[in-house]
């Protein structure tokens, strides 16, 4: 059996079973699975051939014989199950979870930074001071300061899918309404401190989740690798900001950028509701198999 099946003394047989349907948690490798189902094949197959004394309380020999040889098929037909579970050179579903954390992670930095590009324009269309536009700015800092710890308690309450689409969802129509204040209004200064506000709320929930994912989903000895991947994030948002953004203000203006932003967020967040679950057992990609070989194997061992 693999590692953390020998070490609690379990059979090869139920290795087999048992790590498969828990892949995605345990990181057991499949090929362990196999091997221990193999092992434990060969295993019984010596047995076969060990002469056992006949008499008084004994097996007899083809007693035994079919015994063993109902147990090898009955193994040869779990590794069977076990192999074609997760083929080489599939991608786990976890990794591509990861990478959608990634890409969110990346457009919350976009929409957070894209006002710093935009400044001059919005200052000088709404005719803000330096000490105004300031406020304009610490707005979403301070939403997104004060909602972190309500952000990580919904994550547990509510799961990190539902939570972080509702975030992106939230913080694109704040990115949108960003765009939408009017110049002319009487408030539109307090207006737009109010929309960047709203807009930090709705982005801190984006680590918050993202940590409740790793979590629930990532391997202990994987969750350094995630959790790099998704804080590359903001290094892949600051590059991709100043160019990208300055080339959509130069052509259509400041307010497009904010348009783009909020679309791209937006699909993004709707790609992740779909895509992504709660917990791996949730995920219709490995649950269904992976409770099926289990139930079975706890029917066969019981």
């Amino acid at each position: 059996p693999c590692t953390p099946c020998r070490d609690r003394k379990v059979a090869g047989s139920v290795c087999a079973i048992r790590c498969s349907s828990r892949l995605l948690v345990d990181g057991c490798g499949i090929s362990a699975a196999n091997d221990a189902a193999d092992t434990s094949r060969d295993a019984m197959k010596a047995r076969l051939i060990t002469p056992l004394p006949l008499g008084h309380g004994s097996v007899s020999a083809p007693l035994l014989s079919n015994t063993i040889s109902d147990s090898i098929y009955d193994m040869e037909a779990t590794a069977t199950k076990v192999r074609p579970l997760v083929r080489p050179g599939v991608v786990p579903v976890r990794f591509l979870l990861v990478l959608l954390l990634f890409l969110l992670s990346t457009v919350a930095f976009l929409d957070r930074t894209n006002i710093s590009i935009a400044g001059v324009g919005l200052a000088r269309e709404y005719e803000l001071t330096q000490i105004q536009l300031g406020w304009v700015f610490s707005a979403f800092l301070i939403g997104y300061a004060g909602f972190q710890i309500p952000g990580g308690w919904l994550a547990v309450r509510l799961g990190p899918r539902y939570v972080l689409t509702l975030g992106v969802l939230w913080w694109g129509v704040f990115t949108a309404l960003t765009a939408i204040v009017s110049p002319a209004a009487s408030h539109a200064l307090i207006a737009l401190i109010l929309v960047r506000l709203g807009l930090g709320i709705g982005e801190s929930v984006v680590y918050p989740a993202a940590n409740q994912f790793v979590a629930r989903w990532v391997p202990v000895q994987e969750r350094g690798k995630a959790n790099g991947w998704i804080f590359a994030g903001v290094g892949a948002g600051a590059g991709l900001t100043p160019p990208l953004l300055n080339a959509i203000i130069e052509s259509y203006g400041w307010r497009a950028s904010f348009w783009f932003c909020a679309v791209v967020g937006c699909i993004v967040g709707c790609i992740w509701y779909i895509a992504a679950r709660d917990r791996p057992d949730e995920h219709p990609q490995d649950a269904a198999p992976a409770r099926q070989l289990e139930s079975q194997g706890r029917r066969r061992h019981r």
